[in-house]
């Protein structure tokens, strides 16, 4: 780059070095020397007037000459004959495209040679050039306009509008129409419209005939085949072939004609070098082979091959595909699995994806059992038996694997054949059939042994037809044992919770709970956090006293360990109808801080010890997992995404009412019954729940394949408004009527609702939670000299709240169900900046329902749900002691308030470790 220094003057003033980069080549200055000077002021930033510099050159240093003492924006207008200077620029610019015209020929022209449809190609190719064509009309219009003067005749263009637009407009319309077009004045006019007219028919000219050649071509070809397959057809009657025979040939053909431009999938893969072959044909199906629960955990190595082995099948309509010894993927379409060899039922259909007969790959005795049929054009992804065992023998590790998983499969049909098939040493029989499983199921009752009301609230009268009560020890117990003897294969499962929240466990604790349970036929039961409410003073005889098998995967009680491993265990087995069912337990991690866990009692990760259990119970030949326990909707959806041999999660602690269609009541439902989770590998889970207090009992239906994966399912919750059985009855009135006094002794009333509900107590303010706050703060109103009292305010965790209340008279039954837990209320100091952590904590988990969200009183606090979690707080006011009329003020980070709370807070309930580990006095307010 050369650089120019000069100094510039202007007005008189001497300005400093300025650095011009030259836009010229630096080893030729021919294109400035053939540039006319006008130009090169345009084209090389020279503001020097021509007279300036007469040799055009400019000089290595020293002042230039100033223009006759004219400013400087004087000497820049434009000088005479400026317009030659952009002529010639205009000139060049459209010889230089015109020179380089070729490279558009090109680039249709190659085009061309690949494109699917070249006619169209050409087509598009005759459009440019007739566009250009058209903008060089156009570019002419306006030229010959300008020269005779915008608006100079009715001919020319007016100069008004958009220009380039209009002159486009008129050059079009000249083109292709002969009327009414503006009439010519001169010579040049006419030539100029006599050219429009011609250039109009010759391109027109060439479309038609492209068009012609298009509808021509596409017609040859058609006819071609016509005469073809007429010719065929007629050899084929001439044979005397049967014409349902000849419709399929004739299918076929069409089939094969239609798809003859689009290559198959087999063909393109064929074409293709091994490594891009391989890459394309695993991304293709090595999801679908991973839903092949033989193959699952192989070598990626062998997966990859094995894709390479795929064979592509095609079936047409109407073609059946009987007793199998082959392993299939349905490519496209799709296949129905008829119910019966010959019959016409159709049993499922397996869409795009599906896998079918890969028990076939197992033994050449093994065979898929049923036809399938195709009802249309079907392409499938054939695996044999021999490629696969010659590939897998290539694979020792992988071959041992899957021997070891076939005859662990296979065994288990031995009971359902009368023959078998050698394979190595070991006899083994062929695969089994599906299996047919039902799953009852409740969760939460919180020792609720009486009826419910509609609301899951308390039942007023058991015996009021117009406000009838649901659920109840007798109805379940009933419908328990209903359902098992009707159904086979029948497993009743619960949840979690049957401690805390009634009266029933508030005076009678785990005695009550053993009396009434172990009258329900229960297979397997998990443990809730509230089992831990008393500590193991109230666990300990419940394990010990309880009939059905405990489960308590991820619980660790160290030096309990031993004394309670047969009462709660870590699985169980059971077997129904030849079929092995493992059940697991699991009791949320957060079981700490929402009850009084002991210390020496660990709750592990449910993910990681249900998968090491569920591997253990793989390792026995156990073929269907279910996982019962107690850890919320929202994580058990997500243990279902991750737990690789899980087939069933039967939940709680979230009070989840899953349900399809609509509830009865209109009991709010959280999603559809079941969840359906689908695994990355494909494989289907199971997550079922069923609400609260006993009102619903769950049943599932599942269906199962031979090797244990789920196929299918259906059913939904209960409404227990059936018949009571009478010895529970009769067992649970011995306790009802000590507590007749409770229930009878009215101790106030309300006009309105008090509304307990969780979903409304756990995420905003709630006029029961405002009551009891409020309530609280009363009654230790204390004032003392200066003070209007002694206590700022009182907070009560929602999930402390257990019942609404209805309009009417408010008994003291209602009040120990409200609260049952037997929490004290304790006075705690603590700081402004802790308190301000507390109300963090408060909504860290609003989202969720989380019980740890705070009913206040003599608090106001503004939150921004927006903001991430431990920044929500916006504005913290409490009521000031120190003064003689109470007002709201701003919290102090640096002063001590004194706030009312239960014990269960003050001690670090519901993750409130903030409050347990910073404050600074605690006194007992009953003391």
């Amino acid at each position: 780059m050369k650089q120019w220094k000069s100094k510039t003057k202007q007005f008189g003033q001497t300005k400093g070095d300025i650095e011009i980069e030259d836009v010229s080549d630096a080893e030729s200055d021919l294109s400035r020397d053939w540039t006319p000077p006008p130009l090169q002021r345009v084209l090389y930033h020279d503001p020097t007037p021509p007279e300036a510099l007469p040799d055009g050159s400019a000089p290595e240093d020293g002042p230039l000459s100033e223009p006759s003492g004219l400013p400087c924006r004087e000497a820049l207008r434009p000088q005479s004959g400026w317009y030659i200077g952009w002529l010639l620029v205009v000139v060049l610019v459209f010889l230089y495209n015109c020179w380089m015209i070729h490279t558009y020929w090109e680039f249709f022209g190659r085009l061309t040679a690949v494109a699917a449809f070249p006619n169209v190609t050409r087509v598009a190719r005759t459009l440019f050039y007739m566009f250009f064509l058209i903008h060089i009309n156009s570019c002419a219009y306006y030229m010959a306009s300008l020269l005779q003067g915008f608006g100079s005749n009715t001919w020319v263009y007016n100069n008004v509008g958009n220009a380039y637009a209009r002159c486009v407009f008129f050059a079009t319309k000249t083109a292709m129409s002969v009327g009414r077009n503006p009439k010519p004045t001169n010579v040049a006019e006419y030539v100029f419209m006599a050219a429009s007219w011609l250039l109009g028919v010759f391109v027109f000219a060439i479309l038609l005939g492209q068009i012609h050649d298009i509808v021509a071509m596409a017609s040859r070809s058609q006819t071609e085949f016509r005469e073809r397959l007429d010719k065929v057809m007629l050899l084929l009657k001439n044979k005397g072939v049967p014409q349902e025979t000849r419709q399929r040939v004739k299918l076929w053909l069409t089939y094969t004609h239609q798809e003859d431009t689009t290559p198959t999938e087999h063909n393109c893969l064929l074409s293709l070098p091994l490594k891009l072959r391989t890459d394309v044909a695993m991304q293709v199906h090595y999801s679908t082979l991973g839903k092949v629960r033989l193959f699952r955990g192989c070598d990626i190595t062998f997966l990859r091959d094995a894709v390479l082995q795929l064979q592509p099948v095609v079936l047409l309509p109407g073609d059946f595909g009987d007793v199998g010894r082959d392993m299939y993927i349905v490519g496209s379409g799709f296949v129905e699995v008829l119910d019966a060899p010959g019959s016409n039922v159709v049993r499922k259909r397996l869409q795009v994806g599906s896998v079918f007969g890969e028990n076939s790959l197992l033994t050449p005795h093994c065979r898929r059992c049923v036809d399938v049929r195709s009802p249309g054009f079907t392409t499938l992804f054939r695996l044999g038996r021999e490629r696969f065992w010659a590939l897998a023998h290539l694979y020792p590790d992988v071959e041992r694997t899957i021997q070891r998983r076939t005859r662990r499969r296979l065994a288990k049909s031995a009971q359902r054949r009368s023959w078998g098939m050698q394979l190595g040493s070991d006899a083994v029989p062929v695969s089994a059939a599906e299996f047919q499983l039902t799953i009852i199921h409740n969760n939460d009752v919180h020792s609720h042994f009486d009826p419910v009301a509609a609301s899951t609230g308390a039942c007023r009268d058991f015996n009021d037809p117009d406000n009838p009560c649901y659920g109840g020890i007798g109805r379940l117990v009933s419908a328990v044992r209903s359902i098992k003897q009707q159904v086979p294969n029948t497993l009743a499962l619960y949840g979690g919770d049957i401690f805390q929240g009634d009266l029933y466990y508030t005076l009678f604790k785990s005695q009550v709970v053993l009396e009434m349970i172990n009258m329900v036929s229960y297979d397997a039961m998990a443990l809730g956090n509230h089992e831990f409410d008393d500590g193991l003073d109230g666990l300990l005889p419940y394990l010990e006293g309880v009939n059905h098998q405990q489960l308590c995967t991820n619980i660790d009680f160290g030096a309990l360990a031993s004394s309670v491993t047969d009462q709660c265990a870590s699985s169980v087995v059971r077997e129904l109808d030849g079929r092995k069912i493992g059940i697991m337990g699991y009791t949320t991690t957060e079981t700490r801080s929402t009850s009084n866990a002991p210390r020496e009692v660990t709750f592990t990760d449910e993910v990681a010890a249900l998968r090491a259990e569920a591997s253990r119970l793989r390792g026995q030949g156990v073929d269907i997992i279910l996982a019962v326990g107690h850890s919320g909707l929202k994580r058990e959806m997500e243990m279902a995404e991750l737990l690789e041999d899980v087939d069933i999660i039967v939940g709680g602690h979230s009070h989840s009412l899953l349900y399809t269609g609509d509830a009865p009541h209109e009991d709010p439902t959280e999603g559809p019954y079941p969840v359906v989770v689908r695994q990355d590998s494909g494989r289907t889970v199971l997550i079922v729940q069923a609400y609260q207090y006993g009102k619903y009992l769950g049943r599932l239906d599942v269906t199962f394949d031979d090797g244990g994966e789920v196929t299918d399912w259906g059913g939904n919750p209960i409404l227990l408004d059936g018949e009571q059985d009478e010895t529970a009855e009769a067992a649970l009135e011995q306790y009802r009527e000590q507590l007749v006094v409770l229930r009878n002794q009215e101790i106030g009333s309300t006009l309105v609702q008090l509304v307990g509900d969780r979903s409304v107590c756990r995420a905003e303010e709630c006029n029961l939670g405002n009551l009891i706050a409020d309530a609280t703060l009363r009654a230790l109103l204390t004032p003392a000299e200066g003070q209007w009292s002694q206590v700022s305010a009182a907070i009560m965790n929602g999930g402390g709240i257990r019942e609404s209340v209805a309009p009417g008279s408010v008994r003291l039954s209602d009040v120990l169900q409200i609260q049952p837990f037997g929490n004290t209320i304790n006075v705690v100091t603590l700081r402004g900046a802790t308190l301000r952590d507390v109300f963090e904590h408060s909504v860290s988990a609003v989202e969720e329902g989380a019980g740890r969200f705070l009913q206040v009183a003599g608090i106001r606090v503004t939150y921004d749900l927006e903001c991430p979690v431990g920044s929500r707080v916006r504005r913290l006011e409490i009521t000031c002691t120190f003064c003689l009329v109470p007002r709201l003020e701003l919290v102090q980070d640096d002063a001590e308030y004194r706030i009312a709370m239960p014990n269960f807070l003050s001690q670090g309930g519901d993750g409130y470790d903030v409050i347990r580990d910073n404050k600074i006095a605690e006194l007992n307010a009953g003391e």
